[in-house]
């Protein structure tokens, strides 16, 4: 799912007194999803909303688990499921056995030991951070922001794609490198990442 809109990083870049026509619309719609992408990847988190069945690898003595979509939608079915075999064909374990914080998508496994290793716990449940670019960008105003940034700078660079200027005696030369995160853009994703434990 993307996490912000082409015509909103087309006005953030007209901001600068520059328009860009239609003509780019398609290059930066590819920018949008990959820059969304690889938000969601930096932040370790499910952007969009939606049912999921996912397993979880548990440790000796762990009784938190930290879902990648959330906020939970508490609404929704919620199911949690330990099974040392990771079939997960037996009955899922009593709902007062465990409880979830919706915001931070923390489950808290108290009252069953569940099975240690890989994959062992199965969880059931409804959760994300937006279920359309819309309400993505209505609940995280500051990611969208920080993304359309993102995209500007990079367009805003477009004809010296990553360029470094390096001085040497005599002259200097220019070559071309990987564009990275804009400092704060990382920080202020690194801030909404999941917990892990």
């Amino acid at each position: 799912m993307d996490l912000t809109t082409t015509v909103r990083v087309k006005a953030f870049y007209a901001l600068g007194g520059e328009s860009l026509g239609a003509g780019l619309d398609a290059a930066i719609a590819l920018l949008v999803t990959k820059y969304s992408v690889a938000a969601a990847k930096l932040m370790d988190r499910h952007a969009e909303e939606m049912e999921r069945t996912e397993q979880y690898d548990i440790e000796a003595g762990q009784r938190v688990v930290s879902l990648k979509g959330y906020p939970v939608d508490t609404t929704a079915d919620f199911e949690v499921t330990s099974d040392a075999q990771r079939e997960f064909t037996g009955s899922a374990e009593d709902s007062s056995d465990y409880h979830v914080d919706a915001a931070s998508g923390l489950l808290h496994l108290d009252g069953f030991v569940p099975a240690e290793g890989y994959g062992v716990l199965e969880v059931v449940y409804t959760g994300g951070m937006g279920t359309d670019v819309d309400d993505f960008i209505v609940n995280y105003p500051d990611i969208a922001h920080a993304i359309d940034e993102q995209i500007v700078h990079l367009l805003q660079r477009k004809d010296s794609m990553g360029a470094t200027a390096v001085s040497v005696a005599g002259g200097s030369i220019s070559h071309a490198g990987a564009v990275q995160w804009l400092p704060h853009v990382k920080t202020l994703l690194l801030s909404e990442s999941r917990d892990s434990f």
